[in-house]
């Protein structure tokens, strides 16, 4: 299926075949957080974290958590291995796994080098 089609199913809020709220866009899905890291980004970057982590409808997944609220990436881990980088087809809604992602980042244990990401 190609971009535009995607485009399409998402402007009439479906996604794979399913409704928004039926692909959980209104609630936070059940995740488990399976490695996070932080990447500090050079000398003058910004840090960002990244938190891999399993949804059980999609799979193996990692978000980019940058430190302003609002600013998550989201992509499927096999789609990104198969080189998968298309908006609509490797593309995920941040915000419904933003909170979830925030506090596992929050949460250090058993991962001392793990730095907390703030909102601004």
């Amino acid at each position: 299926m190609g971009i535009r089609e995607n485009l399409v199913k998402m402007s009439r809020g479906m996604k794979d075949g399913k409704s928004l709220k039926e692909s959980r866009a209104f609630g936070d899905p059940k995740i488990k957080i399976l490695e996070k890291e932080y990447h500090r980004n050079g000398v003058s970057g910004v840090g960002f974290n990244v938190v891999k982590f399993k949804d059980p409808d999609e799979g193996e997944m990692v978000g980019i958590v940058f430190p302003t609220k609002g600013c998550v990436a989201v992509f499927n881990l096999e789609k990104l291995a198969q080189g998968d980088i298309e908006f609509g087809s490797n593309s995920w809604r941040g915000d419904i796994y933003e909170t979830q992602l925030r506090a596992a980042i929050r949460d250090p244990e058993g991962d001392e080098e793990v730095e907390e990401t703030t909102s601004r």
